[in-house]
């Protein structure tokens, strides 16, 4: 039933739910009320390039051209050009204005695999985002699927942290990291010099003694250059092998829809952010 709501009806209920408040329209002042007022009100064009995935990889290049960039191997829709693509032994597909959706391969595809890959990827172009939660900046990004390399493996088996900096205006506010400990995913959040902040998701353990990545002053740098003027931005970078690997950006971290523990930091994260026109 909340899906057949208007968009900022259902984002009130999605809001209620994970707060337990009713959202501050006119007068945001929490994070989650500002990324709130983003999806809803915020149409500006600088906004276009930080949800289309291949977009960013561009403006990465241009601005930081030291930051490593995954290789791009094709993107498209018609799936069944990748038969005529030369894939690596292993390969990460995602659509490119979409989010969570990721499939990992190995090797090229034939004719036979090709109906296998598209079973799997079903529905994938469909994902509207700006249409589900108001999203807008998603429906910017051009419609298509991409296949790009696969970032190498750190720490034995597991996959590298993600390391994800919270920008303002080209300076990076705080950091969060993402890491699979074998058997599940936890998360905690370190100042730009991390010093951890003692905050994490709810349904996150925390893991507050995560060393800090070799590279964390460029990685600032790097973060910072790519968020350019923007009043603010997410930018998810990596470490390999002692090299900062460029991930991702997003103008709506989790929509919006996920609570910190301790509550208390949505606030005074809230007031490190100065939305444009209020």
């Amino acid at each position: 039933m909340v899906a057949l709501l208007p968009v900022r009806q259902r984002r009130t209920v999605r809001f209620l739910r994970v707060h337990r408040r009713f959202p501050r329209i006119r007068d945001p002042r929490t994070f989650s009320d500002k990324i709130n007022w983003r999806a809803l009100k915020d149409r500006r064009p600088e906004l276009t390039w930080t949800c289309d995935k291949l977009a960013a990889k561009r403006r990465v290049a241009e601005v930081r051209p030291s930051v490593r960039i995954p290789e791009t191997y094709w993107h498209g829709t018609d799936l069944a050009e990748l038969t005529g693509v030369d894939l690596p032994d292993e390969w990460v597909l995602k659509p490119n204005g979409g989010c969570g959706l990721v499939l990992m391969g190995e090797g090229r595809i034939d004719q036979g695999r090709v109906a296998e890959v598209t079973r799997l990827t079903r529905g994938w172009l469909d994902q509207d985002l700006a249409g589900s939660t108001g999203e807008w900046a998603y429906s910017q990004a051009e419609r298509c699927l991409f296949v790009e390399e696969k970032l190498g493996i750190g720490g034995g088996d597991l996959p590298p942290p993600n390391y994800k900096a919270y920008v303002a205006h080209g300076e990076v506010l705080r950091w969060s990291a993402v890491r699979w400990d074998g058997s599940r995913w936890n998360l905690s959040y370190f100042s730009p010099e991390w010093r951890s902040l003692g905050v994490s998701n709810v349904g996150y353990p925390p893991n507050e003694q995560m060393p800090p990545p070799a590279s964390l002053g460029e990685m600032n740098a790097v973060a910072g250059a790519i968020a350019g003027d923007l009043d603010f931005l997410r930018v998810d970078l990596y470490e390999v092998e002692g090299e900062v690997w460029f991930g991702e950006t997003t103008a709506y971290p989790n929509g919006g829809l996920v609570a910190f523990e301790p509550s208390s930091v949505d606030l005074e994260w809230g007031r490190l952010w100065e939305l444009p026109g209020l």
